[in-house]
């Protein structure tokens, strides 16, 4: 089972509907620079064999969002890695948490 996390930039995430619109606006959209050095930080920081925290790789960007599709047995490692990558010092820190474990063009629930 994946646990779909899906980065969305805060002034598009005031609620779940706004976030959920803004993804699917973007959806097919060319990674802007900020989303791509944000999945390519993610992607990196999957490095142990053992413990898979990614369930696609290259993390994908789309717009100004990126998709982390992660197994559900490292839900806590891959929001870890998300953490550490979207905080002050990290690759970007104006991105708010937002999860759904359904389609990304499905409503966001708050994670």
């Amino acid at each position: 089972m994946s646990y779909d996390h899906y980065l969305i930039p805060a002034e598009h995430a005031d609620d779940p509907d706004s976030a959920a619109r803004h993804l699917d606006s973007v959806m097919d959209d060319e990674a802007a620079p900020d989303a791509q050095a944000l999945a390519d930080a993610i992607t990196a920081r999957d490095t142990d064999p053992e413990v898979a925290l990614l369930s696609l790789t290259p993390v994908p960007a789309s717009g100004d969002c990126v998709l982390v599709y992660g197994p559900w047995r490292t839900v806590q490692e891959t929001r870890d890695v998300i953490f550490a990558e979207t905080r002050p010092g990290g690759t970007r820190s104006t991105i708010r948490r937002t999860t759904s474990s359904s389609t990304p063009a499905a409503p966001m629930g708050r994670g």
